[in-house]
Parts: C-alpha cells; sequence; structure tokens
C-alpha cells in the first residue's frame, strides 16, 4: 500500500511542494523516497546466485538500504543492530529501559535540529547514570547505557522520544579485574527526580545557546513569511494523524 501510494503521487507531491511553498522538500527528503521505489526492482540491478548442486538459479535485487521510508530495509537495519547489542555490547547483567518524551513545544525543534536532539538524549543518560550509580552506593564506580531517539508515533505524527538501554547496576574496578553490582530498582521518587534534573538542564542548554527565543522568534516570523514544505510536513506530522476532511485540491496547501 506505501509503494503504491508513493509510485502514484510522489512526483505530483514534490511538484506541489515546489510550487506551493517557499522553499522545495530538501533533496535527501526526495532522494530517501527515490531509493524506495527502488528497492527490490530488479530492473535497477540484481546479483544471480547459482547452486552448483541442483542447478537453480535466485535473481536477488539491490535494496536501497536506507533507514527512512524503506520498512524492509529499516527492518533488517534494527533487527541487525539488536543482535550486535546483544551479541557484542551489552554484557550479561541486568538492563533497565527508560524511556523519555518531549512536550509538544521541543518535538518540532528536535525533529530539525541534530544538536538539541543529541543534547536531550545525552541529559537524559547522564541523569540515568546518577541516580543508578547513587543508589548502588559503590564509591568510584561506573555504569553505562545506550539509547536510541524514535522521531515518530504511532500515527507516524512527529514525536520525538527516546528509548534507553541502561545497566541495571555499578561495575566497580578492583585488584582482581572488574565486579558487577546490582543497584535496587529506582522508586516514584527517583523517576520523578531523572524527570525534574532533566527539564532544568534541558531548559538551561536551550537558553544558553538561544533556541528558546529563536524557537518564540520563529513562532512569530511564521505569522508573516512563507514556510518552507519541510516546516508545513513537520507542522502536519505535529497534528498527531489528523486528516482533511476535503480532497486534496491542486494548488491548494497541505
Amino acid at each position: 500500500m506505501l509503494y503504491g501510494l508513493l509510485q502514484e503521487h510522489l512526483a505530483t507531491f514534490v511538484a506541489h511542494a515546489a510550487r506551493t511553498y517557499a522553499a522545495p522538500l530538501p533533496k535527501y527528503a526526495v532522494a530517501a523516497f527515490d531509493g524506495y521505489l527502488a528497492c527490490g526492482d530488479l530492473a535497477r540491478g540484481f546479483v544471480r546466485c547459482h547452486c552448483d548442486g541442483c542447478g537453480h538459479d535466485v535473481l536477488v535485487a539491490f535494496s536501497c538500504k536506507l533507514r527512512g521510508p524503506c520498512p524492509s530495509c529499516a527492518s533488517r537495519r534494527m533487527c541487525n543492530e539488536a543482535a550486535t547489542l546483544v551479541d557484542r555490547i551489552l554484557p550479561n547483567v541486568p538492563v533497565r529501559q527508560w524511556v523519555m518524551s518531549l512536550p509538544f513545544e521541543l518535538r518540532a525543534l528536535a525533529a530539525k535540529r541534530s544538536d538539541v536532539l543529541a543534547a536531550m538524549k545525552r541529559i537524559f543518560a547522564e541523569e540515568i547514570a546518577r541516580v543508578t550509580t547513587r543508589l548502588a552506593s559503590i564509591a568510584g564506580a561506573r555504569t553505562g547505557s545506550v539509547g536510541f531517539p524514535q522521531r515518530f508515533g504511532s500515527s507516524l505524527n512527529v514525536h520525538v522520544h527516546f528509548h534507553t538501554l541502561a545497566i541495571d547496576g555499578v561495575f566497580e574496578k578492583t585488584a582482581m579485574g572488574v565486579r558487577f553490582h546490582d543497584a535496587p530498582p529506582p522508586s516514584k521518587d527517583d523517576v520523578s527526580e531523572v524527570a525534574r534534573r532533566v527539564r532544568e538542564r534541558a531548559l538551561l542548554w536551550l537558553r544558553r545557546r538561544g533556541y528558546l527565543d529563536e524557537r518564540a522568534a520563529e513562532e512569530h516570523s511564521n505569522e508573516t513569511t512563507e514556510p518552507s514544505a519541510l516546516d508545513a510536513c513537520t507542522q502536519l506530522a505535529l497534528a498527531g494523524g489528523a486528516y482533511l476532511a476535503r480532497p486534496f485540491e491542486s494548488g491548494s496547501r497541505l
């Protein structure tokens, strides 16, 4: 269904966005969709696999290997990453998942600004580590985590949030090597403390870099300046899966 929808309407949509808005869709976005449409197409290239035993041939089409709109390549990348984490990175110790969702006012900013996204992820991981080491009460011990930002919700709306897998304990360096110590489960107060400190540090980081003032200025300027096609798509996706009641008309905006 997704492939058929893009195959039929992508060219029209790209032309409409370029004609209607102050700036067209970014080249990387169009390239991602074009790559998905070429994924698995034998006419775009393939590998011929031959079995000497039975004489059977199989043609395997090239894949786009993108992590954007292609469900097949994105799922394969996701499974490979999960296997790498389990087999090569995460130690055989308890692991706890922490999830942090950003408020609506910051979702568009984090979705468009990579430094904002990275800062929120880093601050969240540091506060998880701080509360974990405090609960373990082992002087000089260290812990660790791995986190992944997710940019969308169940209706493909812009919903920036973070999934972080944190070691549920600490590692202590001793004369005999490294020793692991379990940490007690965090209480509701501990979770609230993490949320409070993340909020305070995030606001401080955003203010120091002028993003809060910039966001207010952008909101004010959007009233008088023409938005880009990407801005229009972001605002539509922030609606959380809302759809227009009237049919799409040529020349109309999203």
